[in-house]
């Protein structure tokens, strides 16, 4: 069974060109204005239990706060509102896949050290917050 192709029409390229005109824009509006927050707080999980909870600022100077895990302590460094995982000892965490991770600065992101099941994010201010509502 062979199927036959047909051109484009005038009206399918409008339709493209219609969907691509109206979603593009709501795309880039969505990522840029929606993902930043204006307070935030940075926690950090350990085995699932929250071990600290950081305020943090778009003007912090750079600080470092040090949080327990097993036998082990453990560093973040926290400035201008971006954070990051400090290098931990190889035989702690052979890979280092977190501290590699680098900066994070989006609500979306965060920090995984599978070996010792540590997980840094950010968290809004308010927790209540609706996200989405669906009928």
């Amino acid at each position: 069974m062979v199927m036959e192709l047909k051109a484009m029409t005038k009206w399918d390229k409008f339709l493209i060109f219609f969907i691509l005109v109206v979603s593009l824009p709501a795309m880039f509006l969505t990522i840029f204005f929606n993902t930043s927050v204006k307070q935030k707080y940075v926690w950090i999980r350990v085995d699932g239990k929250e071990i600290k909870k950081i305020s943090i600022g778009e003007n912090d100077g750079g600080k470092i706060y040090e949080f327990p895990f097993g036998r082990h302590r453990g560093y973040i460094e926290v400035k201008d509102g971006v954070v990051r995982m400090l290098e931990m000892d190889r035989k702690i965490c052979p890979d280092a896949i977190c501290s590699d991770t680098g900066w994070i600065r989006k609500k979306y992101q965060s920090i995984i050290c599978l070996p010792n099941k540590i997980v840094v994010g950010f968290q809004k201010e308010q927790e209540d917050e609706v996200d989405i509502i669906s009928y």
